[in-house]
Formats: C-alpha cells, sequence, structure tokens
C-alpha cells in the first residue's frame, strides 16, 4: 500500500512540476495608470525572449553567403524516429532506474558495470530489477538491442541520462538515444 502511496505522490509531485514549469513567465509589475478606466497591464518580466541567434535570422543578405559558411560535406546518418522501438527501450530503462531509485532513494552511481551490478542485487537492500526486454548483459555491461553499452550521465540525485550509440554503434553522433 505505500508503495502505490508513494508511487501516487511522485506522479502528483511530477505533474505539477511540468505544469509550473510550462507556464509563462510573467509577474505582477503592474504599468501605473491614473484612469481607473484604463486598468493596469501585466508585461512579462523580461524584455524579450525571442532574440536573434543565428545570422541567417537576421539579414537577408546572408543567404546569399550560405554557401561560403557551410564548406564540410554532410554526412548521412541513419535516422531512428524519437518514438521508436528503439527509443521506447532506453526510455523502459529511464523507468528502469527510477523503480530503483524508488526503492534504494538514491540512482545507482559508476560506470555501466557497477550499475548494472546494483541492478543485479549488488546493493544496500539485495533489491535485484529485471533489465528492459531487448536490453542485453555483455561483459557485465548493461547494452542496448545494438549490443552496445549504454552510457549512463549522473544529472542530480535525481535524474540520470542513458544514451544508447543507436544503430551505428558509434557514441556521440547523431543516430545516438537519449533519455532522462
Amino acid at each position: 500500500m505505500r508503495k502505490f502511496i508513494a508511487i501516487g505522490a511522485f506522479t502528483l509531485l511530477l505533474v505539477g512540476l511540468l505544469w509550473w514549469r510550462a507556464q509563462p513567465n510573467i509577474s505582477p509589475d503592474f504599468e501605473s495608470s491614473a484612469n481607473p478606466a484604463n486598468p493596469p497591464s501585466i508585461r512579462p518580466n523580461k524584455p524579450s525572449q525571442l532574440q536573434t541567434v543565428f545570422l541567417s535570422d537576421s539579414s537577408p543578405e546572408s543567404d546569399n553567403n550560405l554557401s561560403e559558411t557551410i564548406d564540410a560535406p554532410i554526412q548521412q546518418r541513419p535516422v531512428v524516429a524519437r518514438d521508436s522501438a528503439a527509443q521506447q527501450q532506453v526510455d523502459q530503462v529511464t523507468f528502469l532506474l527510477r523503480d530503483y531509485r524508488l526503492a534504494l532513494t538514491q540512482n545507482p552511481v559508476g560506470t555501466n558495470a557497477e550499475i548494472t551490478a546494483a541492478l543485479f542485487g549488488n546493493n544496500l537492500k539485495q533489491v535485484r530489477f529485471e533489465i528492459p526486454e531487448g536490453s542485453t548483459v555483455k561483459n557485465s555491461e548493461l547494452c542496448d538491442s545494438w549490443g552496445t553499452a549504454y552510457f549512463f550521465h549522473q544529472i542530480n540525485q535525481s535524474t540520470m541520462e542513458i544514451r544508447s550509440a543507436g544503430p551505428d554503434r558509434a557514441m556521440w553522433t547523431g543516430d545516438d538515444l537519449i533519455a532522462r
């Protein structure tokens, strides 16, 4: 029963946090108005969130120089859709780490091999977790469906980034699958 209450509380907290982050950044900085018929208006706290980032956004003549600025050849990489089965598999590893965090109040730490050992029961409570379907263990490391070891990056106490090398089996390329 406590487990369901904890999961429910966690879910409510997560939904509340997502809702709060989705709200526009508006402060009650009212413009003064002497006319009561004209009520004060609310204006954004920051002058403008939309700023020019790229040269091509600000000047139409930059389109003429576009071929001069891009000298590198375009490399074709396999593209994996964000909602594909492979991305869902990486998301399942995220859920696995969430279950670990709920059971032991912290993320597993260390290398892939150390995290895999912790998932298989080498933890304070000796709780064993099942690896997601499609994932494998090779050389004591949790691997994706292509047989490449996942890369785990601890963001903070409650967030860990999981990276799969993707179909090209090379880490840090355009087809990598990432979940938090």
